[in-house]
């Protein structure tokens, strides 16, 4: 399977402590610059409410369809 027309899968990143506080309210880079470089970059961002910030293993299904929507998208 060739990764030509890959240009960013996935992109996890944890801030905080595994203490529960949420991501916008500790990191020194808030929500608004987090989505403005989203935007800047062209990507695809999927938030999901709730979530902790090890969000791959609090919604496991929610970021397996998230990859596997993105595999399919950049495979056609």
């Amino acid at each position: 399977m060739g990764t030509e027309h890959v240009t960013a899968l996935v992109y996890v990143a944890a801030f905080v402590p595994g203490s529960g506080e949420a991501v916008g309210a500790l990191v020194a880079n808030p929500a608004a610059a987090q989505e403005f470089m989203a935007t800047r970059a062209n990507a695809t961002v999927r938030v999901v409410e709730g979530a902790s910030h090890m969000v791959f293993v609090s919604h496991p299904d929610v970021m397996a369809a998230f990859i596997q929507r993105a595999a399919a998208e950049t495979a056609s």
